[in-house]
C-alpha cells in the first residue's frame, strides 16, 4: 500500500517537472502559430470567400485582388467630417504602415452619408496564380480640410483571393480628361485638347496641358486643391450685340488653395460695331471692356501672362456738326462713359471699383451669377446717323478709354480689365459634395 502511494507521488512529481521544464515551449508554439495566423502563412488567410469587414464608422464592398496585389473596394463613411484621402495602404498586420499609395480613388473627397466610391490598395500577396488568398488591413491617410493634420486610420480588414490579372488602375479612372461641365470635388481634370466650357469646373485639381486652349465663356474654374498648367485660357466677349454696342470680354473666376499658371489668361473686349449711316462704319459703337480675373486662393497664386486690354472701336470716318448723341454701355460694376452730344469722339468707359472682398460676398456673386460682376462693360451705342457724314461714336467699355486719331469720332476703345486677388482661410465658394 504504502509503496503504490509512493509510486504515485513520484509520477504526479515527474509530470509537474515535466510541464514547468517544457510549458516555456507550449508558450512560444502558441505566439508562433499566432503570428503565422497574423501573416496569413497558415489558417488565417485560407479563404473562405471575398470578405470585407469596415472598422467602426465605415462600410467597404466585396474586394477584388488582382495577381499583381491590387485590390478594390468601395468605401463610404459615416462618421462627422468630410475626408479627404491623400493615400492608402495595405498590411497584413497590425501595424501602422509608413508608406501609402497616393490619389488612389475615383474620389479623394469621402463624405458622410454619401455613396461609396472605389478605392486601390496595394496589397503583400504571396505569389500571382489565381487562387492564392490574402487576409489583411486595409488603411487611409487622410485630412479633415484644409489646415487640418493628417491622420491614419484602420478603415477594414479583408480575406479574399486573386482572381485575376485585369490592371485595375486602368479599370477604376479617376482622372476625367477634357470634360466641358464638371461638379465633382474627388476628380482630377486634365485638359489634353482645346476644350470650350458649357458650364463650371469642380474638381480636385484641375491641369491645363501646354498647348492647349480652354475657352471658358464666362464660366468658373474651382478646384479644392490646384489649378495648374502651361496652356491657354480665354474668356471670348459676351454675345455679339447688334445695335451698335462694343461688347464686353467675359470675366474669369478662379478659386483653389494654389493656382499656377504660366500660359496667357485672356479676357479682351470686343470690337464695337459699326453706324448704320451711308458709310459703314458711321456712328460706331465704343469697343467693349476686358473682363477682370478674380483669382481666389488659400496658399499662393502665380499668372505669369495676361492680355486683357480692352476691344477697338469700330471703323471710323470724318464727321460734322451734330447734337445727337451716342449711348454708354454698362455692367454690374462699371458703366461705359456716354457718348458726346458734339462732335466728338465717345467718352471713356467707368473703372470698376470692387468692393472690399470678402468670402461672404463671393459667395453671393457666385450665387448670383459670376459672369454678373466680372464681364467688361459693353461699349457704348454709337448714335446710328441716317445722312452722311454723322458719325458720332458712343464710348468705350468699362476701363474704357478714347481713340486719340485726328478726325475720328468712332467709339472710344475699351480698357483693361482687373486682376484682383483674394486670400481665404475659409472657401468663399462652398465645393459642392460628389
Amino acid at each position: 500500500m504504502h509503496r503504490r502511494k509512493a509510486a504515485r507521488h513520484a509520477t504526479a512529481q515527474t509530470a509537474i517537472e515535466y510541464m514547468v521544464t517544457y510549458s516555456w515551449m507550449f508558450v512560444i508554439l502558441v505566439i508562433v502559430i499566432s503570428v503565422l495566423y497574423e501573416y496569413g502563412v497558415i489558417g488565417g488567410a485560407t479563404s473562405t470567400g471575398n470578405i470585407c469587414v469596415p472598422a467602426a464608422g465605415f462600410s467597404c464592398s466585396t474586394p477584388t485582388l488582382n495577381s499583381s496585389g491590387t485590390l478594390m473596394t468601395a468605401m463610404s463613411q459615416q462618421n462627422t467630417l468630410p475626408m479627404y484621402i491623400t493615400g492608402t495602404a495595405c498590411n497584413t498586420n497590425s501595424s501602422t504602415p509608413s508608406t501609402f499609395l497616393t490619389t488612389a480613388g475615383s474620389a479623394t473627397l469621402l463624405y458622410p452619408g454619401h455613396a461609396a466610391v472605389q478605392y486601390l490598395f496595394d496589397c503583400p500577396v504571396q505569389g500571382t496564380a489565381i487562387g492564392v488568398p490574402f487576409r489583411g488591413n486595409l488603411w487611409f491617410e487622410f485630412n479633415n480640410g484644409p489646415g487640418t493634420g493628417t491622420s491614419i486610420s484602420k478603415v477594414a480588414t479583408v480575406q479574399t483571393e486573386i482572381s485575376s490579372s485585369e490592371d485595375l488602375y486602368q479599370a477604376l479612372s479617376y482622372v476625367v480628361y477634357n470634360p466641358t461641365c464638371l461638379s465633382n470635388t474627388g476628380d482630377i481634370v486634365t485638359y489634353t485638347q482645346s476644350t470650350t466650357l458649357t458650364c463650371d469646373i469642380l474638381a480636385y485639381d484641375i491641369n491645363i496641358n501646354t498647348g492647349v486652349a480652354l475657352t471658358t465663356e464666362g464660366h468658373s474654374l474651382i478646384a479644392y486643391n490646384s489649378i495648374d498648367g502651361s496652356g491657354n485660357i480665354y474668356t471670348n466677349n459676351v454675345p455679339l450685340d447688334l445695335n451698335g454696342y462694343g461688347v464686353g470680354g467675359y470675366g474669369l473666376y478662379l478659386q483653389a488653395s494654389t493656382i499656377s499658371l504660366h500660359g496667357l489668361v485672356s479676357t479682351a473686349g470686343g470690337t464695337g460695331m459699326p453706324g448704320s449711316g451711308y458709310s459703314p462704319c458711321e456712328g460706331g459703337g465704343g469697343g467693349g471692356g476686358a473682363g477682370a480675373v478674380l483669382a481666389v486662393f488659400q496658399s499662393s497664386y502665380f499668372i505669369s501672362s495676361f492680355n486683357i486690354s480692352g476691344g477697338a472701336n469700330a471703323v471710323y470716318t470724318p464727321a460734322s456738326t451734330s447734337t445727337q448723341c451716342g449711348l454708354g454701355g454698362s455692367n454690374t460694376l462699371a458703366s461705359g462713359g456716354t457718348g458726346p452730344c458734339v462732335v466728338s469722339r465717345g467718352g471713356s468707359g467707368t473703372t470698376p471699383s470692387p468692393p472690399s472682398l470678402t468670402s461672404s460676398l463671393i459667395q453671393g456673386w457666385y450665387n448670383s451669377g459670376m459672369i454678373n460682376y466680372l464681364s467688361g462693360a459693353s461699349g457704348g451705342n454709337g448714335f446710328p446717323s441716317t445722312s452722311y457724314p454723322n458719325s458720332y461714336g458712343g464710348s468705350g467699355g468699362g476701363q474704357g478709354s478714347t481713340y486719340t486719331g485726328e478726325n475720328c469720332y468712332a467709339g472710344g476703345v475699351g480698357g483693361s480689365g482687373q486682376v484682383i486677388t483674394y486670400k481665404y482661410t475659409t472657401a468663399p465658394v462652398s465645393l459642392t459634395p460628389p
